[in-house]
């Protein structure tokens, strides 16, 4: 979740651009990749307590927004 939570420089594009030499996919598997990543973060996010910083909810919900495979998923625990 290196978009839901700040990480310095371009250490998320580095670390995608390496993982993507290793392990290749479409950029339609990459962004259900990310609706499956960001699915357990809203469980843990709904049932953990997994830490929430300034901005972290509008970032979610903006991945949300974005994704086209999750239109009808909301942090507030209803689809």
């Amino acid at each position: 979740m290196m978009q839901i939570y700040p990480l310095p420089g371009d250490v998320p594009g580095l670390f995608l651009e390496h993982y993507l030499a290793r392990m290749p996919m479409t950029n339609d598997e990459l962004i259900l990749f990310e609706g499956i990543a960001l699915i357990r973060w809203i469980l843990l996010y709904r049932r953990s307590g997994i830490p929430v910083i300034d901005g972290t909810k509008r970032t979610a919900e903006a991945i949300i927004r974005r994704n086209r495979y999750m239109n009808d998923v909301r942090l507030d625990g209803r689809l």
